[in-house]
């Protein structure tokens, strides 16, 4: 395959999974609600998954660049399926916790794993397609499934709603389909993502090898572009965390006492959709930019700076969903780009480990945001919890303007 058809190949691919995914996603905290859950319970149930991945994400990012990418992967698909599982047969605060860690623990396996492949398999292929732009068609094409995916959920509640069924046995029937839909990722990941290097076969030998392969990849954000991209992220994603887990929250006081479960999915759907757009408007915004990709993601932070500001001092159902979607539109501005600065400063043995690096640092962020509105909102309110979090964003607008970050020709990859 060359660069075009690679990237299409991984767009569909990923695309998949993430139909599975946004079956659950939008269920998940209107689910913990059901279970009769309070805001702080759902917080620490949030933080738990996020916790999970900060505890695993090193480890298995370096256990990628060991083993492989396609086992890692399948390994993760496995811990979602348990997940779910935990989640239909345990149904309150402890079941909550449990299916959360592992949860946590499939997306920690995740990470670092079809980025790093598809990176090897690009370099490699034929054409001349930038990373960036290959990374947006495989984002353009993903987030049309996923979109379908959300819809598909909504569709399903709103129908069962008419026809009498109680909400959490709505969900229940999503989170078996999601389920069911992972069994098929893994069947094709084992039949058509094919590795070309040879990796080392699971062993005790292997796990004792990993504090070094872990010390590479923690050496390797002295890059001058990985830490300041990294720092960046972690200062943009407790905004992100806070809307993305506590809208529902909100939506549901805005909504009153009428019975939306139906909206969750058609709201993801559209978000989904718009992560097709801002795919072909980064592609845009760097030509005019002339691959500055450092301004490319400056323009994202304060476009979603404005927005979530808007979003949070919004009183009005119908302005709460438009701000949202604006939001979420220039949230996604600027994935691409940044996925280009963050593996071509990388070098393919250590490849895995540095995006699990940058999952820790988007997940810990995560945990600061969750645990910021599930606990700050019961003193100050969920609003003033999202506007401290974009003020807290404001530093990233000074890192994204650095000249390192805005060369046409990136500094060499560092290496294990």
């Amino acid at each position: 395959m060359n660069k075009s058809q690679l990237s299409h190949f991984m767009g569909l691919f990923a695309g998949l999974f993430l139909f599975s995914l946004f079956l659950f996603i939008p269920i998940l905290t209107p689910l913990l609600m059901a279970f009769g859950m309070s805001l702080p319970e759902i917080g620490i149930i949030m933080a738990t998954m996020g916790m999970t991945v900060i505890l695993l994400e090193l480890p298995t990012g370096g256990l990628a660049d060991q083993i492989g990418r396609r086992k890692v992967f399948t390994f993760s698909m496995w811990f979602c399926v348990l997940a779910y599982l935990c989640l239909l047969m345990f149904q309150g605060f402890i079941g909550g916790v449990i299916g959360m860690f592992l949860w946590g623990t499939s997306i920690a396996l995740n990470s670092g794993t079809l980025n790093a492949w598809f990176v090897e398999q690009f370099n490699k292929a034929e054409g001349t397609m930038t990373l960036q732009k290959g990374f947006a068609r495989v984002s353009f094409h993903s987030s049309l499934l996923g979109a379908l995916g959300a819809l598909s959920g909504s569709a399903v509640m709103f129908v069962g709603e008419k026809l009498g069924y109680s909400a959490i046995t709505l969900y229940n029937f999503l989170i078996m389909l999601a389920m069911i839909i992972v069994f098929a990722v893994i069947v094709m990941t084992q039949l058509w993502i094919k590795e070309d290097r040879n990796f080392d076969s699971l062993s005790v030998k292997v796990f004792a090898q990993l504090p070094n392969q872990i010390t590479s990849g923690v050496k390797a954000v002295k890059h001058p572009v990985l830490w300041r991209i990294l720092l960046a992220l972690f200062l943009t994603v407790p905004v992100a965390s806070g809307i993305e887990k506590f809208w529902p929250i909100q939506f549901e006081v805005l909504s009153g006492n009428n019975p939306l479960e139906w909206a969750y999915g058609l709201t993801y759907t559209a978000i989904l959709c718009l992560g097709s757009l801002a795919a072909m408007m980064t592609n845009w915004l760097s030509e005019k930019l002339s691959h500055q990709l450092g301004k490319v993601l400056f323009v994202s932070v304060l476009l979603r700076m404005i927005a979530a500001s808007a979003f949070a001092l919004s009183g009005n159902l119908y302005l709460f969903i438009a701000f949202l979607m604006c939001y979420e539109l220039f949230h996604q501005l600027g994935g691409s780009a940044y996925n280009e600065l963050l593996h071509q400063s990388a070098d393919n043995e250590i490849r895995s480990t540095i995006d699990s690096v940058s999952s820790l640092t988007m997940r810990f962020g995560g945990v600061v945001g969750s645990l910021l509105c599930g606990f700050a909102s019961e003193h100050i309110g969920l609003t003033n919890v999202w506007l401290v979090c974009v003020v807290i964003s404001a530093g990233a607008l000074l890192i994204y303007k650095s000249r390192v970050l805005n060369q046409p020709k990136i500094e060499e990859p560092v290496t294990a």
